[in-house]
C-alpha cells in the first residue's frame, strides 16, 4: 500500500501523519520539542512517525501533502529537500485539509462537513497539485475562514466556500480568537473563554447581535481591513462591549469580562447554530462532520445536536491546526491516490507508546523516587484515588490533539471538592474559573450526566443531573455542566478497567480527567516528561504502564 506524508508547518500546531501499512501515526511538534503551539517546520514529528510506522525513512513515502497557510509553501517544500526527500509534493487548501481530518476517521459512510476557525488559505496562494479553479486574484486581506463539503466513500467535494472580503471579515472563530486576546488569554485561549461564559450574566448591558446575515454566512462588519490589527483591541472591541477596555494579562477578572466571555460565546453559538439549521434545508446528508478551531466549542456542539435538523455529529479529538496533517495525509491517501477507506477513529491514540526498558532507562535517571512493579495497577490506583491521591497517568500511545483523553492524564476524585482547588495551585498552576472534566463508564453516562451521545473525545457539555451536582463538586462547573469523555471496553479496555475498579471501591464509574501538564507546557509525551512533572510538582504517584512511583517523602 502507498505511504503518504501529511504536514502542516509554519502555522501554530505544527505535525506530521503518517499513512502506513501499519495504520496511523500522528504527532505534534510541541510534544517533542516541548514549546506549546510549536509552529516550526516539524522535523522531529516527520523522523518520529517514520520511526514509529516502521518505514524509517523519507525515501520509502509516495506522497507528501501539506496545506496553504500564509505562504509557508515554498519553505515547506525547501525543508522537504534538505532532507533529502525527492518524491511528489502536493498542496492543499487549508479547510479541504480540515475537511479531510473530519470525514476520512468518522464513523460515516457519506456526510456534510462543515470547516470554521479563525484563519485559512489566502487568495493567491499556490501550491503543487492545487487545481486553477481554486485560484482567484491575489488579496491580501481575503481568506477563507469556513466551508462546507460532501463526503462520500473515499472521496470529498466542495459545496461552497466563506472567503472573506473587508469590511465582512470577522466571523465566529475570528471573533472567539479576538475575545481571547481582549480577555487577556492570547491567541490560543479559546478554551478559557468558554470555561469563563458560564460566570457572565445572560443579559449583559451590551447585548445586541453582533453577527448581521447568519443565515448565509455568519459575518460581521469590521472597521479595518484586518480584523487582527491592534487598533481593533483597542477602539473597536470597547465599543462593542460597552466601553470595557482590555484586560491586561494579570489583572483580575471583574464582572464586565466574565460578562464579555458570555456574550462572546452566545452571539459565536447563535450564529453557527443558525447557519447550519440553515444549511440542513439543502444538506446532502443528515450526518455532520465538523473541524476547524471552533469545533472544540464543545456548548456549541451540544446546542448544535439538539437545535438543528442534523442527527449525528463527529468531531475528531485534533480538530483545530494541530489536526490538519491528519487531514493532508488522508486526502493524498483516499482523493489524490484512490485509496478506499479503512481507518476510524475511535480513539485518539495515534501517538507514542514506551516499552519497559524506556521506562526503565527513564526511572533509572532519577534519584528520590521510590518504584514498583505492580500486576492488575488499575486496583492499586483506583485505591488510592479513592483515598484522596491524585495521580498522573502515561498508558499506552498518546493522545493526537490538545486534549488528554486518559493516555496521558492527570486523575482524581471527582467527589472531592478539595481536588480542584490542589489541582489549581500545587499542579496544574492554571486559573481557577477554568472547569474540570469528568471520565465516565459509557453505560452509566446517562445516569449522572443529560448527555445527547457518547463523547469518547470530551467534545459535548451536557448538565450534570440535579441529583449528582453535589456529590460529584469536582467536575461540576458553576453552571451545574460538564465536558464529558465517555470510557467504553471495547474501545478503552484499560481505562474501563481503572474506572470499574473506582466504582468497586467507591460505589462511582467517575473519574476527574484533567491533561497531564503544568501550565504553559504541552501535554506530556515520554516517560521523561512524565517524571519531570511528576516531580517538580504535588502529584502523589505517578503510574506509567505497571509501574508504580512516588516520592521518598512520603514515608518519612
Amino acid at each position: 500500500m502507498p505511504v503518504v506524508l501529511g504536514l502542516h508547518a509554519f502555522g501554530h500546531e505544527a505535525g506530521a501523519c503518517l499513512v502506513a501499512p501499519d495504520g496511523l501515526r500522528a504527532l505534534s511538534e510541541e510534544r517533542l520539542s516541548r514549546v506549546k503551539y510549536d509552529g516550526a517546520f516539524p522535523k522531529k514529528a516527520i523522523e518520529w512517525v517514520l520511526e514509529a510506522s516502521g518505514v524509517g525513512d523519507l525515501e520509502k513515502v509516495d506522497l507528501v501533502v501539506y496545506d496553504l497557510l500564509e505562504r509557508a509553501g515554498p519553505r515547506v517544500i525547501e525543508n522537504l529537500r534538505q532532507l533529502g526527500y525527492l518524491g511528489e509534493i502536493r498542496a492543499l487548501r487549508h479547510h479541504e485539509a480540515h475537511a479531510a481530518s473530519a470525514f476520512f476517521v468518522s464513523p460515516f459512510e457519506e456526510a456534510t462537513v462543515f470547516t470554521i476557525d479563525a484563519g485559512g488559505t489566502r487568495e493567491g496562494e499556490e501550491g503543487p497539485g492545487v487545481q486553477p479553479s481554486a485560484r482567484q486574484l491575489d488579496h491580501p486581506m481575503r481568506r477563507e475562514v469556513q466551508a462546507v463539503f460532501y463526503g462520500q466513500g473515499h472521496d470529498i467535494r466542495t459545496l461552497r466556500r466563506t472567503v472573506v472580503a473587508p469590511p465582512w471579515t470577522i466571523n465566529p472563530g475570528v471573533f472567539y480568537g479576538l475575545a481571547s486576546e481582549f480577555l487577556g488569554f492570547g491567541q490560543m485561549g479559546a478554551g478559557k473563554v468558554m470555561g469563563l461564559s458560564a460566570f457572565g450574566g445572560k443579559d449583559v448591558h451590551f447585548r445586541k447581535p453582533f453577527f448581521e446575515d447568519i443565515a448565509e454566512d455568519p459575518l460581521a462588519r469590521c472597521p479595518t481591513k484586518d480584523p487582527l490589527q491592534e487598533s481593533v483591541l483597542h477602539s473597536y472591541l470597547p465599543t462593542v462591549f460597552g466601553g470595557t477596555p482590555p484586560r491586561k494579562r494579570h489583572e483580575q477578572i471583574d464582572a464586565r469580562y466574565r460578562d464579555i466571555a458570555a456574550y462572546v460565546q452566545a452571539e459565536c453559538q447563535r450564529a453557527v447554530v443558525s447557519f447550519l439549521r440553515n444549511l440542513a434545508s439543502s444538506a446532502p446528508s443528515t450526518n455532520l462532520c465538523m473541524a476547524g478551531g471552533f469545533a472544540l466549542n464543545a456548548i456549541s456542539n451540544t446546542a448544535i445536536l439538539g437545535q438543528t435538523p442534523f442527527k449525528s455529529l463527529f468531531v475528531q479529538p485534533a480538530a483545530t491546526d494541530a489536526g490538519i496533517p491528519l487531514g493532508c495525509a488522508l486526502w493524498g491517501y483516499h482523493v489524490v491516490l484512490g485509496q478506499e477507506r479503512r481507518f476510524e477513529m475511535r480513539t485518539a491514540d495515534l501517538g507514542g507508546a514506551y516499552t519497559i526498558h524506556e521506562i526503565q532507562r527513564a526511572i533509572g535517571e532519577r534519584s528520590g523516587i521510590i518504584v514498583r512493579r505492580i500486576d492488575a495497577i488499575e486496583h492499586k490506583a483506583a485505591e488510592e484515588l479513592a483515598a484522596g491521591k491524585i495521580i498522573g497517568w502515561l498508558q499506552g500511545r498518546s493522545e493526537f490533539g490538545p486534549r488528554a483523553l486518559g493516555h496521558r492524564s492527570i486523575f482524581a476524585d471527582p467527589r472531592n471538592v478539595r481536588s480542584v482547588s490542589r489541582l489549581n495551585e500545587e499542579i496544574k498552576f492554571r486559573e481557577s474559573f477554568r472547569p474540570y472534566a469528568p471520565m465516565v463508564l459509557e453505560e452509566a453516562a446517562k445516569k449522572y450526566f443529560d448527555l445527547p451521545e457518547s463523547s469518547p473525545f470530551m467534545l459535548l457539555i451536557a448538565p450534570v443531573r440535579q441529583e449528582w451536582r453535589s456529590k460529584l463538586p469536582a467536575v461540576t462547573h458553576v453552571d451545574g455542566t460538564a465536558r464529558i469523555q465517555t470510557v467504553s471496553e471495547g474501545d478503552e479496555p484499560g481505562l474501563f478497567r481503572l474506572l470499574k475498579e473506582f466504582e468497586r471501591q467507591s460505589g462511582c464509574p467517575v473519574l476527574l480527567n484533567t491533561s497531564f501538564n503544568r501550565a504553559g507546557e504541552p501535554i506530556i509525551e515520554s516517560p521523561t516528561d512524565a517524571l519531570d512533572v511528576f516531580l517538580a510538582t504535588d502529584l502523589e504517584a505517578l503510574v506509567m504502564e505497571d509501574f508504580w512511583i512516588e516520592k521518598e517523602h512520603v514515608y518519612e
